[in-house]
């Protein structure tokens, strides 16, 4: 039978030349890009020694001009007072005015034309100093009216607009330079900056094209570990044939029980050594099973009949077809070798041979005798192509599981990079498998150096073995998915060495390679911020309302103690005044008793006002004689101004509390008291202050009608607002129980403080 092609999908195979191409043409425009950026370099450095030139320059000349101005001015200092000091000081500015003068020469040797203009420039100062240099010789020789005469010549004058405005000239040439240079340092730097930015972005494209090839070569090599078990469970199945595998330089990796069967061997006895033992000594000695590995090797597939020996030494006639395995890159991995008896068909055929050299066997005889050897020929080379049909399709189901395997791999990671959420995924040793673009922006830390490093990088140190903790408690439950913390923020390690907090969850599954965490978290620095600004603002506004809340109930004191103290002084002192009036008033003066009894009916009236607003307003029981008293007063008069039933119990009956707590507590049971009053149709209230375990516990329970927790509170309505602001001031709580037509029960935990 010819040989067939090597028939392997080449898309794999195509498409990982196209990624090590790919990868290198990256490497390659990389490093065009990096000589390129090495060139900008070098003239945005250049760019930046002429702006710094330039601007020495600038400074020359600023020099220049203050120098100019000074010996200017010690020149009219001479001309006034003829100090020998001052003409001294002329002379050393005038020093000083050469050598800067020499300096900006200097300076600007590499620009021929502003040299001319600097040369025009000496010759006008030159000029210029010889006419000062008469006005001051004037002044020594001849006097103050001489160098005054020469000064309102205008000689000086004259010479000293041209030389400012020569100076002027260069000065306006050199920004000129500089404004010129320094747009092409800046052209400099931006060509500079494209430039390292596409590098980067080829850096990119190469590492994401190496990791890309690298993925394909393991998938590749964990879907050749697939079909080497698939083919070894063919084997297995296939008594009739041996099938075995061989490793590139022919040594045994396989063994079927047809392959033991057919020469003898055990598994345990014939891996590890090479098949060269089932060849006899004569096609050893020509080379016959290196010949047939280079044949399939370079075909694809070989098929050859000849004599194999079995472990016992003994020979028999085989049909042997060698395929070469290789992975979707190209590479060789192998070989597979299937092996047929077919002794008795050699044995048929030397005795057809016999029977024809001896003339023994008639045609019809021999013709039937070819015929079943043919068929069986036949039938033989039909389940040799059926095997190696099935190789095939293996082969080819391969290359289509991994073009699907590369595909959803693609999908997977487009995927977990576009998630807003950093996503990190552990082996068992906690050692990174997986590290998506969001995980890099979070940490800090590019994907191919996070990628096989240690969990513990991105954890405090005070944290490493409360984390480890949690992770083998978490495999050992079997829960599918957890928040990690308890709080539910935890903190993470950026590379750079911040810690900031997080919100992750935690979630795990196991495969062939093992079991794997995944976490997913989110950096919470800004919630956190917010919450603690929040908790900051709630604290503020406490301690504000406590502030105001104390104002507010001094304020009630003060008014209560003048409203007692004056007005109802006042008031009683008007009513014995009249009281007084009517004892004097004759009877028969019955208009004027009657006045002074309804006078005397209103002040009576405005006492016992002034006195129910003043204990409305801050009960001074409260304050002279505590909490207890205070409260059983406040029952009565609940009580008698309703006509409800009121039971009051005190636990321990002599409790002691004092500000804010005291007024706090006395504030909460008249609002609540007030509420019943207002609201709730009660004939019976029960009210209890226990002191417990640090905190007191207000209890009132009415038995009116109650109403609906969810009901929409109205507008003008603030009594449960009240109380519950009264005992959020304290850090306490407000929890009531309440159902049309079953009362109400207010109960009211407000901490003592410690002592």
């Amino acid at each position: 039978m010819p040989d067939k092609p090597n028939r392997k999908s080449s898309a794999p195979v195509r498409t990982w030349w196209l990624t090590v191409g790919g990868f290198s043409l990256s490497l390659l425009a990389t490093c065009a890009l990096a000589g390129y950026a090495w060139w900008i370099a070098e003239r945005q450095a250049q760019a930046v020694l002429m702006v710094h030139h330039t601007q020495d320059v600038l400074a020359a000349m600023t020099e220049v001009r203050a120098t100019l101005n000074q010996t200017g001015r010690q020149m009219r200092d001479y001309v006034i007072t003829g100090n020998g000091r001052d003409m001294e000081r002329y002379g050393d500015s005038l020093g000083r005015l050469k050598a800067e003068l020499a300096r900006v020469r200097a300076l600007t040797a590499d620009n021929p034309a502003q040299q001319a203009r600097v040369d025009d420039f000496g010759a006008v100062l030159q000029a210029r100093l010889q006419a000062v240099g008469a006005i001051l010789e004037a002044r020594r020789n001849q006097g103050f009216a001489a160098a005054q005469a020469l000064i309102d010549a205008d000689a000086g004058n004259r010479r000293t607009a041209v030389v400012l405005e020569r100076l002027a000239r260069l000065e306006a040439e050199e920004r000129n330079h500089l404004q010129i240079r320094s747009d092409a340092e800046q052209a400099a730097m931006r060509h500079f900056q494209y430039t390292a930015a596409a590098l980067v972005l080829l850096v990119v494209l190469a590492l994401a094209l190496l990791y890309l090839a690298n993925r394909q070569r393991q998938a590749a090599q964990q879907e050749w570990r697939r079909s080497e078990e698939r083919f070894a469970l063919m084997a297995e199945s296939a008594v009739e044939y041996g099938i075995f595998m061989l490793d590139p330089t022919g040594v045994v990796t396989t063994w079927n029980p047809g392959a033991e069967r057919i020469k003898g061997y055990r598994a345990e006895e014939i891996i590890g050594r090479h098949f060269s033992v089932f060849y006899p000594d004569e096609d050893i000695a020509q080379g016959k099973p290196a010949q047939e590995l280079r044949a399939a090797t370079d075909r694809g597939h070989t098929r050859d009949e000849g004599w194999r020996l079995r472990k016992d030494g003994s020979r028999f006639w085989a049909d042997v077809v060698i395929t070469a395995l290789r992975d979707d890159t190209g590479t060789l991995r192998g070989y597979a070798k299937l092996t047929r008896d077919i002794t008795s068909h050699r044995q048929l055929e030397d005795a057809l041979h016999a029977k024809i050299a001896a003339g023994e066997q008639s045609a019809a005889s021999l013709q039937a005798l070819n015929d079943a050897l043919t068929d069986r020929v036949a039938l033989r080379n039909y389940q040799l192509e059926i095997s190696r049909d099935q190789l095939e399709r293996e082969i080819s189901s391969r290359s289509l599981t991994q073009e699907s395997l590369q595909l959803s791999e693609s999908r997977l990671r487009g995927i977990l990079d576009s998630a807003m959420d950093a996503i990190i995924t552990i082996d068992e040793s906690e050692h990174i498998v997986l590290f998506n673009a969001a995980a890099e922006k979070v940490f800090g830390c590019p994907q191919k150096e996070a990628i096989g490093a240690p969990l513990t990088w991105f954890i405090p140190a005070r944290f490493r073995a409360a984390h480890a903790d949690h992770v083998r408690l978490f495999a050992a439950a079997g829960t599918a998915s957890r928040r990690m913390g308890t709080t539910r923020i935890v903190t993470g390690l950026r590379r750079s060495g911040e810690e900031f907090p997080i919100d992750a969850s935690i979630s795990q599954v196991s495969g062939v390679g093992g079991r794997f965490f995944t976490v997913i978290l989110r950096d919470v620095t800004e919630r956190v911020r917010a919450e603690e600004a929040l908790r900051r603002s709630k604290d503020d506004l406490r301690a504000l309302a406590a502030i105001a809340s104390t104002a507010r109930e001094q304020e009630k004191s003060r008014i209560a103690r003048e409203l007692h103290d004056d007005l109802a002084q006042c008031l009683s002192a008007l009513k014995m005044d009249v009281d007084w009036a009517l004892e004097r008033v004759a009877a028969e003066q019955a208009p004027l008793r009657a006045r002074l009894q309804a006078m005397q009916g209103l002040i009576v009236g405005a006492i016992v006002a002034t006195r129910r607003i003043a204990a409305d307003l801050r009960p001074l029981i409260l304050d002279d004689l505590g909490l207890v008293p205070a409260v059983h007063w406040l029952i009565d008069n609940f009580g008698e101004r309703t006509g409800i039933v009121c039971e009051l119990a005190f636990e321990p009956p002599d409790l002691q509390l004092h500000d804010p707590h005291a007024t706090a507590i006395f504030r909460i049971l008249q609002e609540s008291l007030n509420n019943i009053a207002k609201h709730a149709h009660a004939s019976l209230v029960q009210v209890t202050v226990r002191s417990l375990h640090g905190e007191v516990l207000v209890t009132v329970r009415d038995n009116g009608r109650g109403f609906r927790a969810d009901d929409p509170r109205k507008p003008d309505s603030m009594g449960l607002a009240g109380l519950r602001e009264r005992a959020y001031l304290l850090e306490g709580q407000v929890s009531f129980d309440t159902a049309p037509g079953r009362g109400t029960t207010v109960e009211v935990r407000v901490p003592l403080p410690v002592a």
